[in-house]
């Protein structure tokens, strides 16, 4: 339970922290120690040691039965974040409607109890807010009896009305999730179908679904629809169709705010898609017509700033490979992330935050940041797992050597090629390309300074390379080692060859 408690206060934000303090803090009466000092205490630590906690604790006099203490904190901080961290704005007004209705119900206030639920129905209605938006029908039901309405009679029928298509509504949509979860949960066994019989019956669905779709009942029914059309297209590269969806959604969300605060979680989600898409056909227009929309979200929610990270990094690369980027905009981007990267640890899958480590390594290579480079590169290594994401742990091996290379470790290069090589025959990793690399690393690292001014060698290892590019095994690494060979042909990191290379587009 200590490491838990200690977890749980190192992952509240610093409002939240404040929140607490605040609040407990005004039930202490004269000074007393209370669980906020033991907070205090463990807010202040580095890391949890239970021998240092008790001598902290000694020191600052606080005198506390310590089990019993910290059982008492972990609740007060449960219900405390609880309290402070509602889901959403249009679901704090509904759900606090439902509870001043429960409390003016049961002091006998009908008539206050009535119009709080009237006040709220509308906004539950258009947010398919559905259980809620039931309940408070079927509450306005029985409060018509207790205020003796005297046009009860046509309201009920109205509500009853109301309440049927809301169930109709409410079915439709658990239709839809079951589509979605369902043709989810049927991806994986399609991996040992015939290429060409997967796409005939991936595409079969998507016709079928697309047919669902025109019958859906609600926003958030055709919502599940798209994701579910939008997972087919991924899954037999149709990039385009996926694309057009994700713009459908964007915009689906702007028509509906309400459905938006409700379902806030996945309306952030489709950015990640958008980025995705806008990458796989490399067209980047409604990428960047809806950027700045995405990017001046702000929210304490970890798991939102987590994500933020993750997609920020990517638009990075392809401002940087791509669309073009200032200096000096591009390297306040890469020193934020650097400052949030640890913090997002917790609230991204393993594979989501070695792809963000990965994606920080190729930015700082991309920078000439190689030092940097490194670093992430290392740290992406240290958190590389056998059943987690091979591709992205053995090409930032690659890059750990390249790094190497550019900072002039010409003696460690060659120890390290050949641990790498070692670490790659291990996993039964080794394609053509992969040797290629170690072959030309160590022919690289034994060229004495004027020998590598000869253009013409990089030209010959830039032609092999592209030549392996078309390989059937040439593995996917996410990075155009093209650029790597130019920049080493013209003595510039990539973002100057990138920079110049824009300049004399624009111009021409």
């Amino acid at each position: 339970m200590s490491q838990r408690l200690y977890k749980l206060i190192s992952a509240m934000t610093s409002h939240e922290k404040g929140h607490f303090v605040k609040q407990a803090s005004a039930h202490v009466k004269e000074k007393k120690n209370t669980y906020v000092d033991l907070f205090k205490v463990i807010n202040d630590m580095q890391e949890y040691e239970e021998s240092l906690l008790l001598d902290r604790l000694k020191r600052n006099k606080v005198k506390l039965n310590v089990s019993h203490a910290k059982a008492y904190l972990e609740s007060a901080l449960i219900k405390s974040l609880s309290e402070y961290k509602k889901e959403c704005s249009t679901t704090e007004k509904i759900q606090s409607a439902l509870s001043r209705h429960e409390v003016f119900y049961e002091k006998g206030m009908y008539e206050d109890a009535y119009k709080t639920l009237i006040k709220r129905e509308e906004l539950a209605k258009v947010s398919c807010s559905f259980e809620s938006y039931q309940q408070i029908l079927y509450k306005q039901q029985i409060l018509l009896y207790g205020i003796s309405d005297p046009n009860m009679k046509g309201k009920v029928q109205e509500i009853s009305s109301k309440l049927k298509q809301s169930i109709l509504e409410l079915q439709d949509y658990h239709e839809c999730s079951t589509i979605f979860y369902t043709i989810l949960s049927e991806a994986q066994l399609l991996e040992n179908v015939i290429e060409r019989d997967r796409i005939a019956q991936q595409q079969e669905k998507a016709k079928t679904i697309l047919g669902r779709k025109e019958k859906c009942l609600t926003v958030a029914s055709v919502s599940f629809i798209n994701r579910t059309l939008r997972g087919l297209y991924y899954s037999i590269d149709d990039f385009t169709k996926a694309l057009e969806i994700t713009i459908e959604e964007i915009e689906s969300y702007a028509r509906h705010p309400e459905f938006k605060d409700t379902r806030f979680g996945s309306y952030f989600q489709e950015f990640y898609h958008l980025i995705l898409c806008s990458e796989a056909i490399k067209n980047y227009e409604a990428l960047f017509r809806y950027k700045e929309e995405f990017e001046a979200i702000e929210s304490r929610s970890p798991h939102m700033q987590a994500m933020q990270v993750l997609n920020g990094l990517e638009l990075l690369l392809i401002e940087l490979l791509h669309w073009g980027i200032e200096k000096e905009e591009a390297l306040k981007k890469f020193l934020h992330y650097e400052k949030s990267i640890e913090a997002c640890q917790s609230f991204l899958s393993p594979s989501g935050y070695l792809t963000v480590l990965f994606n920080q390594a190729k930015v700082s290579f991309i920078l000439g940041n190689y030092e940097r480079s490194l670093h992430w590169s290392d740290k992406l290594l240290e958190h590389s797992k056998p059943h987690l994401r091979q591709d992205i742990s053995a090409i930032a091996s690659m890059f750990r050597l390249i790094n190497h290379f550019q900072l002039d470790n010409h003696v460690l290069l060659p120890y390290l090629i050949k641990q790498t090589y070692r670490q790659y025959k291990k996993i039964n990793r080794l394609t053509q390309f992969d040797k290629w690399i170690f072959k030309n690393l160590r022919k690289l690292n034994k060229l004495l300074p004027e020998e590598f001014a000869n253009k013409a060698l990089i030209d010959k290892l830039k032609s092999e390379y592209m030549a392996l590019e078309s390989a059937a095994d040439k593995p996917d690494t996410g990075f155009d080692f093209t650029l790597w060979f130019d920049s080493l042909n013209e003595g510039k990191t990539i973002f100057e060859l990138l920079e110049s290379r824009l300049a004399d587009k624009a111009s021409s």
